[in-house]
């Protein structure tokens, strides 16, 4: 593997900057970041527009050039909101199709001036995190990919708030591929994400979110290390330990998302104080992390320990929307790191995540290290994760870490049976894109694969994975090529033939009826 960095500089760099001035204009001051009347009709992905840009710690031998991109994409509400993105070429594209990685930082802030957009072009003195980050940014780059960073929180900045994060991630890595200078193959493009701590939130989510959200979208597989599943699980053990603050912080994000959580009536004065100290990121980006070591729950809020506070109502309901715990399976191989000792990103949590992920049927490699804690973890992480993304964009078969999973009993027949369409085979195309509701026997242990849709003369149409646990359903999203959809609109309907892919369960074939 080329140009492997010294683990214990990426360490180092979650808390160090480096001290360089900066004349870029701060996203708050940039037109750039304000999308166009009218945005919100765009479907999510859409670029409204783009620059090149220039970025600090990147020589041209790292970088054939960068852009970056205003796309169109869905806040944790459901609601229609902009953010922008970071793409870079590679000065050498590995061989073969292009391939993209969406690296995904640890932002752990709570203004835009600590967005990478912002901080990869040397704003704000390059961000708490940035060197660290951009020296596994160009690991990446060296790769011969093609790299992806997303301001993933928005433009609120929702730190921790999966939702919004995923899908913004999900969002990116579409704006990207229909970007014409990254000449990705659309999305045939084969796509990995990773991220750590802060980053393995958006990273985890937009896996989990990609069956529903994006599924046309070519996933080969994820690595996400200091995870955080369960943040009500974290709250009583982050209490009173040396990352304390970052309490406050997150509290001060999740209301941003969700005000129902009413965070002021929780905070005493000097909650309320600390909570407006983050808010701006007055100790810096990911300030917030360290600004209140081994404070408390009773130090800072009406409710004397972690426990009384999460038993609110409020917070349970607010807090339950961003559990992954039990939450929908990840749409691809995953390699997930957790420290034993982590102290900000607790392990048991992720146990359990994992738990309910194999006995479910996917694929993981798990790899929970008895030595280390949270920050030598950011420098253990970096090999072993762009070790396992280069496998899988060789299209090796991935490691599971997964304990056995006896096969399902059915009398008579124990092949597993691959997925069924399921509904009306009266399909009808929505901007260009078709929904096929497909159904998992419950007597598998799940099914994956492709579902393509085809139409005699007109080829495929276009195509999408899906992943189903057993006895369940989905509704999989085929995006149609654009010469079909003429054809489709120019014809008001076409006869079409369903064809499902599954992986050890051959191919089954079905007939539907598309219209306009």
């Amino acid at each position: 593997m080329r140009g492997i960095i010294d683990p214990a500089a990426v360490a180092l760099g979650f808390f160090l900057a480096p001290a360089s001035a900066s004349a870029v204009t701060p996203p708050n001051a940039d037109s750039f970041y304000t999308p166009p009347p009218g945005f919100s009709a765009a479907p999510p992905g859409t670029v409204f527009r783009a620059r090149p840009v220039a970025l600090q710690e990147l020589s041209n031998s790292d970088s054939a050039g960068a852009y970056q991109l205003l796309y169109r994409t869905t806040s944790a509400t459901g609601q229609p909101i902009a953010t922008v993105t970071t793409l870079l070429l590679p000065s050498l594209p590995a061989s073969g199709p292009r391939k993209l990685l969406s690296y995904q930082t640890a932002e752990d802030s709570l203004t835009t001036n600590c967005a990478p957009s912002y901080t990869m072009r040397g704003g704000n003195n390059g961000g708490s995190t940035q060197w660290a980050e951009s020296g596994e940014i160009t690991q990446a780059l060296l790769q011969g990919w093609d790299v992806v960073v997303p301001d993933y929180q928005g433009p609120q900045s929702e730190w921790a708030v999966g939702p919004i994060e995923g899908q913004a991630t999900l969002d990116s890595v579409r704006a990207v591929e229909h970007f014409s200078a990254a000449q990705l193959p659309g999305t045939h493009t084969a796509v990995a994400m990773v991220g750590y701590s802060g980053g393995s939130i958006p990273t985890l989510w937009a896996s989990t979110q990609a069956h529903r959200y994006a599924p046309e979208l070519n996933l080969v597989g994820s690595a996400s290390g200091g995870n955080v599943p369960d943040l009500i699980e974290n709250l009583a053990r982050v209490n009173g330990g040396p990352f304390a603050g970052a309490i406050i912080g997150v509290s001060v994000a999740i209301n941003r998302a969700y005000p129902d959580l009413g965070l002021d009536a929780l905070l005493n004065a000097g909650g309320r104080q600390l909570a407006a100290r983050d808010g701006s990121d007055a100790d810096g980006c990911a300030g917030s992390v360290t600004n209140a070591p081994f404070g408390t729950v009773g130090e800072y809020t009406n409710y004397a320990t972690a426990q009384e506070l999460a038993a609110l109502p409020q917070v349970r309901r607010v807090f339950a929307r961003l559990d992954l715990i039990g939450g929908p399976l990840p749409a691809a191989p995953a390699f997930i790191y957790n420290e034993a000792n982590d102290e900000l990103a607790i392990t048991p949590p992720v146990d359990k995540m994992v738990a309910s992920y194999c006995a479910r049927g996917a694929t993981i490699d798990y790899d929970r290290n008895p030595a280390g804690e949270h920050l030598t973890g950011a420098g253990a992480y970096v090999q072993p994760a762009f070790e396992y993304l280069q496998a899988r964009f060789a299209g090796q078969p991935p490691p599971d870490t997964c304990p056995p999973r006896p096969p399902a009993a059915h009398p008579g027949n124990h092949r597993p049976r691959p997925a069924t369409v399921t509904g009306t085979r009266r399909l009808r195309a929505v901007r260009g894109r078709v929904a096929i509701r497909l159904g998992c026997p419950v007597q598998t242990a799940s099914c994956g694969g492709t579902v393509v849709v085809r139409a005699g003369r007109q080829g495929t149409l276009g195509s999408s994975r899906f992943h189903i646990a057993a006895g369940g359903q989905q509704l999989v999203t085929v995006r149609l090529r654009p010469g079909p959809q003429r054809a489709l609109r120019q014809a008001g309907s076409l006869p079409v033939t369903i064809v499902i892919r599954s992986a050890g369960t051959g191919i089954s074939t079905w007939k539907a009826k598309l219209r306009a």
